[in-house]
């Protein structure tokens, strides 16, 4: 039996007026037992003895005797009940201690037996003129949380917390008997989203927050719901980061609490939305019972203190939804400091100075978006000369960081010329030796020595340019942040750096690729030389005897090349350390010119 098929039997022996749904944790049903089918009372007690951590009670009871009922997780025979309900005349009469027996026959190995002997039983009494109720409570958390892990396709995200309920009825009533803050603290959890579960009456919906039927589970989709989640954990993070909720409060968003409003067909969600859309417009949310206190301003002074329930009830539906619009305005800069002390101070200015205070907000929302535009274009023209500083900073950053990325750039280009013609230079004195003396034995110790001082002394010096530049690119960013709250500790928000930080990020980007560029073409010049200098090698191990000049400089080439690999790379000769230098490639040159070097050795015993 899975959790949905025990859903389904709890269901079917339910209805609205039998159970009782009053808390987070834990609902109640209690119908009377000949109002079940046999089957469906079998089916329940299956049920329970499938799952039995699901109930937090069960209990048979005739008139006011308990007859049967649960002692931890055993279905037990209330003696005492039994005895006095046999010690009753009832007519036409009805043999107890024969159901007792049953019961004791067939409990626990034949669950459906026991269900059956306790059916007849209760309907027996039934028939003698005694109400017969079966009555259970079941632990709710369990349940939602084994639906999730075990009923779904794919594991669901640990960031949900899941709640059932009866339906979403039952879940509105809940909420219009309790205080907002306990409501956020019993349901929107900081740190996990929720999502609600219903036996019946689901709206199957998803944004912003998941109300689905506890039964189709397994329907809902993975993408939508990771989304759900996200866009929770961000809006309770904003709550919290841009509203001080002093004491105990919690907070909470009214984009969460909005798809409950909307879906609420009277007035018990009402106190929990206007919580949540005064909490995110004021500075500070305070508890001073039996009121909420909400500031809005310190210069001048506006912290209202609001019982919610008469307020709303005085707003109504259409106060709410002008509260809502207002809300809506100021969604987009809600994350903006300066902003937001403009709508804060010009909901105080439209508000404390009348005699019903914040009881005619909903009155004054066009005021107050006029008040607004005021304020920003006040705070604008007081910051005017602070915005010129601002853009003549702005130039002058913008300026030096395109010139330092440019010049260092350029730098490194210039540097893989150089070397680029450096090379060049080195073919056409190799090519003079030839022409001039047309003695080709020069031509092996005077490339090995090129190749020492170029890989040697002139690659190292690349790198370091390389790595300048990488250390100007960190440096850019570096001031560029510098030069940002600088900026804006003289105008918080209103001077936009979107298109200046597209502007800077494409200036880095840039120098990234020369970078990369100079980089990849250092490593093939590496490769390069590594490579001519193997051939010079074996030139020189095969065409020239051992203990000519050409053995020598091939010695002195295999020493360097040595030193170069094995010393310490924190060392002033270590290459190991530089991005281009290959292990590899360096140990197949040594042992090349190791091998070379040892050949004209060898010959004179290969001839024999």
């Amino acid at each position: 039996m899975t959790p949905s098929e025990f859903i389904e039997r709890v269901f079917a022996a339910a209805n609205s007026d039998s159970v009782s749904d009053e808390a987070v944790s834990n609902l109640f049903i209690e119908a009377e037992a000949t109002t079940l089918s046999e089957e469906t009372f079998i089916e329940l007690l299956e049920a329970w003895d499938a799952f039995p951590s699901y109930f937090s009670g069960f209990r048979l009871i005739a008139d006011d005797q308990r007859l049967f009922e649960l002692s931890g997780r055993e279905l037990r025979a209330n003696d005492e009940g039994l005895t006095a309900l046999a010690e009753r005349e009832i007519e036409p009469s009805v043999d107890v201690q024969h159901h007792r027996g049953g019961f004791d026959r067939y409990y626990p190995d034949n669950i459906s037996e026991t269900a059956r002997v306790l059916y007849q039983f209760a309907t027996e009494l039934d028939n003698a003129g005694i109400t017969v109720t079966i009555g259970f409570g079941l632990q709710k958390k369990r349940i939602a949380s084994d639906l999730l892990t075990e009923e779904t396709p794919d594991p669901v995200s640990s960031d949900l917390n899941p709640i059932l309920w009866w339906t979403p009825t039952e879940l509105f009533q809940w909420i219009g008997t309790r205080e907002p803050d306990e409501v956020a603290t019993e349901l929107f959890d900081y740190d996990s989203a929720p999502i609600f579960l219903f036996f019946q009456g689901a709206p199957d919906s998803l944004s912003p927050i998941p109300m689905w039927t506890a039964t189709d589970v397994d329907t809902l989709p993975r993408e939508d719901i990771e989304q759900a989640i996200d866009q929770y954990l961000d809006s309770m993070t904003s709550s919290r980061k841009y509203t001080h909720w002093r004491g105990d409060l919690s907070p909470i968003h009214p984009c969460l609490v909005e798809g409950l409003w909307d879906e609420c067909t009277g007035e018990e969600v009402d106190t929990l939305y206007v919580y949540a859309l005064l909490g995110v417009l004021s500075a500070a949310v305070d508890r001073n019972s039996p009121h909420i206190q909400f500031h809005f301003s310190n210069e001048p002074e506006f912290a209202p203190k609001i019982d919610l329930e008469e307020q709303c009830a005085v707003w109504g539906e259409d106060g709410i939804r002008a509260i809502q619009d207002l809300y809506q305005s100021f969604q987009g800069e809600e994350e903006k400091d300066a902003f937001r002390d403009l709508w804060q101070l010009a909901i105080t200015e439209q508000c404390r100075g009348t005699e019903r205070g914040i009881e005619i907000l909903p009155e004054v929302i066009e005021d107050i978006k006029s008040s607004y535009q005021d304020l920003q274009v006040s705070a604008v023209e007081e910051n005017f000369e602070a915005l010129s500083d601002v853009l003549e900073d702005t130039q002058t950053l913008m300026a030096g960081l395109t010139d330092r990325l440019s010049s260092a750039a350029n730098e490194t280009s210039q540097d893989i010329q150089r070397l680029t013609f450096t090379l060049l230079g080195a073919i056409v004195a190799n090519i003079f030796l030839v022409l001039r003396w047309s003695d080709r034995s020069l031509v092996p110790p005077f490339s090995l020595f090129v190749l020492i001082v170029i890989v040697g002394f002139y690659l190292p010096l690349i790198q370091g340019r390389i790595e300048d530049l990488d250390n100007t690119i960190t440096e850019v960013k570096n001031d560029y942040e510098f030069y940002e709250k600088h900026i804006r500790r003289f105008n918080k928000d209103l001077f936009q750096f979107g298109d200046l930080e597209d502007r800077k990020s494409a200036y880095v980007t840039l120098a990234k690729k020369q970078r990369k560029r100079a980089q990849t073409q250092l490593q093939r010049v590496f490769y390069a030389l590594l490579t001519v200098w193997s051939g010079l090698a074996i030139w020189s191990g095969i065409a020239y005897p051992f203990g000519q000049s050409q053995s020598l400089a091939l010695a002195v080439s295999g020493v360097v090349l040595g030193i170069l690999f094995f010393g310490p790379t924190e060392g002033p000769f270590g290459h190991r350390g530089y991005e281009y230098f290959s292990n590899r490639a360096a140990t197949a040159t040594i042992v090349i010119i190791v091998l070379s070097f040892l050949l004209p050795l060898f010959t004179p015993f290969l001839t024999i």
